[in-house]
């Protein structure tokens, strides 16, 4: 019931803050990743969305957790960070539309992160194309469902193109 989902949400944000202590965690400078993480677990908001049933705590795990493999594959240039990367920013997108705002920012990373690593221009398209469709494959059953039920598959996000009986001017 509804004690399972606060809790739930409690335990992304716990596991938001640890997945930052760990994640991020450089030998040399261990203090700077407990620090970020300490950060984050003072901030009032944070305290407040855990305390929540919402799903903001499990945005932050999911696109933590995809920058976070994306930097293993800054550091290793071994592919199947890009495949675990598609997966959290799917299940990012999955669980809010918010998540979309991550979507640019870590194609460009990708991106970069490959040329420098010396790929060609091909490799780097090719990468990009399989982070993307590993994060739409996630995300599409989410959509499926949205534009079966409402007929917008961004619902309750107001489409041009996409009218539902269910977006009114309240709504709005």
């Amino acid at each position: 019931g509804e004690t399972a989902v606060h809790s739930g949400h409690w335990m992304m944000g716990v596991l938001s803050i640890l997945l930052l202590v760990y994640g991020i965690r450089d030998p040399s400078r261990s203090r700077g990743s407990v620090l970020a993480g300490a950060l984050l677990a003072a901030m009032p908001v944070v305290a407040w969305e855990m305390s929540t049933a919402y799903v903001d705590c499990a945005l932050t795990f999911y696109l933590l957790a995809g920058f976070i493999v994306l930097l293993a594959f800054r550091r290793t240039g071994n592919q199947r960070w890009i495949y675990t990367g598609g997966l959290f920013t799917g299940l990012a997108l999955a669980s809010k539309y918010n998540g979309l705002a991550w979507l640019p920012a870590a194609v460009v990373c990708l991106a970069i992160w490959s040329r420098l690593r010396g790929h060609c221009w091909r490799r780097i398209c090719k990468n990009t194309f399989i982070f993307l469709s590993i994060a739409g494959i996630i995300l599409l059953p989410w959509l499926a469902r949205n534009y079966q039920a409402t007929g917008n598959p961004f619902f309750p996000l107001p489409l041009p193109g996409f009218d539902s009986p269910h977006i009114t001017a309240e709504l709005i």
